[in-house]
């Protein structure tokens, strides 16, 4: 992101995230900025794209958020949780202390704080307001 902010060099920032992607199997986007503190745990497949993030986010395995520009730029916010094969698609707002549960998708929806998302044994994703479960926070305190 620094060298996207300082050049604005597509070419050399392209190259640069795909050697990313074939060293580390992760691939970030250099348009958007990750936050001062956040924890990668396992991050193989992970794709971060363009997004607004927020300090205190942890992604677990294959994780994706947002790769299409045409849907637009999520909001994040702080303490999120992304658990393995979690997606976040589409110009919405993710709110604080949400947890993203292992193959659930928000698409196009707003979450707001302190809410769980997760696929249910039908494969229907579910929100509920979260109890004292705070996935990302026990990372950093």
């Amino acid at each position: 992101n620094t060298l996207w902010k300082d050049s604005g060099s597509k070419p050399l920032c392209d190259k640069l995230i795909l050697l990313n992607r074939t060293l580390h199997g992760i691939w970030f986007s250099y348009k958007g900025a990750l936050p001062d503190i956040f924890c990668l745990v396992h991050p193989m497949g992970t794709v971060l794209g363009n997004a607004v993030y927020a300090n205190y986010l942890v992604v677990q395995q294959g994780a994706t958020v947002n790769t299409g520009s045409s849907e637009g730029t999520p909001q994040l916010g702080e303490y999120l949780y992304l658990g393995a094969g979690a997606k976040i698609i589409g110009d919405m707002t993710i709110g604080h202390d949400v947890n993203i549960g292992v193959d659930a998708c928000v698409y196009k929806k707003d979450v707001q704080d302190n809410i769980t998302v997760y696929k249910d044994e039908n494969g229907s994703i579910q929100y509920k307001e979260r109890d004292d479960f705070w996935a990302a926070r026990g990372y950093f305190l």
